[in-house]
């Protein structure tokens, strides 16, 4: 592949990667993984620091217009599961199916945004705990 090429060989050719679109954090954690270093450019100061998967989420968050460039269905999904996640913190005693058919959710048409199944497979990381284990209300 011309990318590896690129990185193993510290061979860079600027118009091959003017043509694609890479995402900095996505070559960063691929380039850990290989135990390889990241392009110059892109290198992060510290290798060895606890924190290397905070630097390599954080990366992407600097660009201007990172938020424009999603699509309206990934802005609703990130909106539904940020909903859901405030409803469980005031209310921890809420199920899956009540947060997913929550007023708040279905007022701007979030609870649209997935089917239950993929709601409740999406919201597990931020569900509470009462959610998780099945609720005595479900």
């Amino acid at each position: 592949m011309k990318f590896n090429k690129c990185l193993r060989n510290d061979e860079f050719d600027k118009s091959y990667l003017n043509s694609i679109y890479l995402k900095r954090s996505d070559v960063l954690r691929w380039c850990q993984s290989e135990f390889l270093l990241p392009p110059p450019i892109w290198q992060i100061t510290n290798l060895d620091s606890p924190k290397l998967e905070e630097q390599i989420e954080d990366l992407d968050d600097d660009k201007d217009n990172w938020y424009d460039n999603l699509s309206s269905r990934r802005k609703q999904r990130i909106a539904c599961l940020e909903i859901a996640k405030q409803l469980w913190k005031e209310n921890p005693e809420l199920t899956y199916k009540e947060v997913h058919s929550h007023p708040a959710m279905t007022r701007y048409g979030y609870g649209k945004s997935f089917t239950f199944d993929t709601f409740k497979k999406w919201a597990r990381p931020y569900a509470s705990e009462y959610a998780k284990q099945g609720g005595s209300k479900q």
